[in-house]
């Protein structure tokens, strides 16, 4: 709550009465996954975020899990990878996915990336931790693996896709930023795997606007990979809060449409 009210003072984008309604709907999903011992018990990844901006670094990286409780234990299982925005791994995230998970019986894995550059390679790194450091009870499917990342986290995302495309199943962009350079160096030939891509955006946003994300399409396009545009009209770059029911039902139908994850 308070990093709203700061940024509403500082960041020109960010008014007064976005800042009122953000905080309203963070309180909703903050309200009900409250009431969710496991959610409760999970703590919080915030404070790697904010000592990360004087330069500390954890010795052990940390992210969040979540296993359904509609996972197929006995069998290695789908994954779903969340690579959060600027501003730090909220677990309000994670529990709006996971709406996703327990409709396809899949994992949420989560790893911090601090406040969210996701640069100099920091997003596969911080997935390879991640995935690393699973209980020894759980197996994953490696061909079922789906990267989701949020507004910077989209940077991440642009760089998995650049350097290992055949790792993941499909790559998800909401309210994208992409990277520009590994955007630039992305090359598909028509015998190479192309993955899935979905990028879904808001009508309303002004920080990443629909024409940027739209021109990001036809360079995706232009090197012989299709990606799936959708836009939800009426929605701001918060999004995954604000629509999060719409978001996470395409989601799930998107996945589910790609032999279920």
């Amino acid at each position: 709550m308070l990093g709203f009210t700061v940024a509403a003072v500082f960041d020109p984008l960010f008014t007064r009465t976005q800042c009122a309604e953000l905080k309203r709907l963070t309180k909703e999903i903050y309200r009900e996954l409250g009431a969710d011992a496991d959610f409760s018990a999970a703590g919080s990844l915030m404070p790697d975020a904010y000592l990360r901006i004087f330069g500390h670094r954890p010795l052990v990286p940390e992210s969040f899990l979540y296993v359904s409780p509609n996972a197929d234990r006995t069998k290695p299982l789908p994954v779903i990878v969340f690579l959060h925005g600027s501003g730090g791994n909220l677990k309000g995230y994670v529990w709006v996915l996971s709406r996703v998970a327990d409709q396809l019986g899949a994992l949420i894995v989560a790893p911090s990336g601090g406040m969210g550059s996701w640069s100099n390679g920091e997003a596969a790194a911080a997935i390879d931790q991640a995935l690393a450091a699973l209980p020894a009870g759980l197996r994953i499917d490696p061909v079922r693996i789906h990267v989701v990342g949020l507004s910077n986290g989209g940077r991440g995302v642009t760089q998995l896709l650049q350097a290992a495309p055949q790792r993941f199943r499909s790559f998800v962009f909401i309210s994208p930023v992409f990277d520009e350079q590994a955007l630039g160096r992305l090359a598909f030939t028509s015998a190479d795997y192309r993955p899935d891509v979905l990028i879904l955006t808001g009508t309303l946003d002004d920080r990443v606007p629909l024409t940027y994300v739209a021109e990001s399409v036809k360079r995706l396009s232009s090197r012989n990979l299709r990606a799936d545009l959708r836009v939800i009209e009426g929605a701001d770059h918060f999004a995954m809060f604000s629509h999060r029911a719409d978001i996470s039902d395409t989601l799930a139908t998107w996945f589910t449409a790609r032999g279920r994850p």
